[in-house]
């Protein structure tokens, strides 16, 4: 929808998700934690989410989520009612997507959307709570996505709009300075120019160098 990579495209596509979940007027934060707006601390809340209700759900009572629940059985939301759910970062960290996936398809209300993002060339990471609690001694990590993946996973969707976030160089900078230094950082661009000349004349040799990303963000519609 927006084209290839880049920093520009990015944004577009973010905000093209942000202008579709705005229509809502109940949006679910599923596995959250803190919230989307807390984690994505750059990116500026719009008014015309002051308008729309939102609650977080989340698996730790110490996050004091509005809804207390496993992303793999949320029985206690009934069918058909968020107008918008966003679920960011949480997949790679479901042992049952599938499952996760079609609880949260349920609880959508029919035509509306789910903005999702998970790592595809991402480290291992996983962590135990600082407040661990019987059931919750530690969070894991289990799954990577690849474009195809997503469009498996969300299969029973009517609409799925998918933007690999990164490039080949995004990953090879990452991956050397130990995913410690922003994209938006200065320096950062300056090595990425670079990474981008010395590795150019091998991009078209290969595939793996043309689907290479970091991450890849998701827009699916009930």
């Amino acid at each position: 929808m927006v084209g290839k990579y880049s920093l520009k495209n990015e944004r577009k596509f973010l905000q093209h998700c942000i202008d579709e979940l705005s229509k809502s007027k109940l949006i679910l934060d599923a596995g959250g934690g803190p919230g989307f707006w807390e984690k994505r601390k750059g990116l500026q809340r719009p008014k015309s989410f002051d308008q729309i209700k939102s609650l977080r759900l989340d698996i730790n009572p110490n996050k004091n989520p509005d809804i207390l629940a496993d992303i793999h059985n949320l029985r206690s939301i009934r069918s058909n009612t968020f107008d918008g759910i966003i679920c960011t970062e949480v997949l790679e960290h479901a042992y049952n997507p599938f499952i996760a996936v079609k609880e949260l398809r349920r609880i959508l209300k029919p035509k509306g959307k789910i903005f999702f993002s998970a790592p595809f060339m991402y480290p291992y990471h996983h962590w135990a709570p600082k407040e661990p609690y019987p059931g919750l001694e530690k969070v894991d990590d289990y799954y990577r996505y690849t474009e195809m993946g997503w469009k498996h996973l969300l299969k029973d969707f009517k609409k799925v709009e998918t933007f690999k976030i990164g490039t080949y160089a995004d990953v090879f900078l990452h991956t050397l300075t130990g995913f410690k230094l922003k994209r938006t950082n200065p320096v950062y661009k300056v090595l990425r120019f670079f990474v981008n000349l010395i590795m150019m004349p091998f991009v078209g040799r290969g595939v793996q160098f043309k689907n290479t990303c970091l991450n890849i963000m998701v827009l699916a519609e009930k």
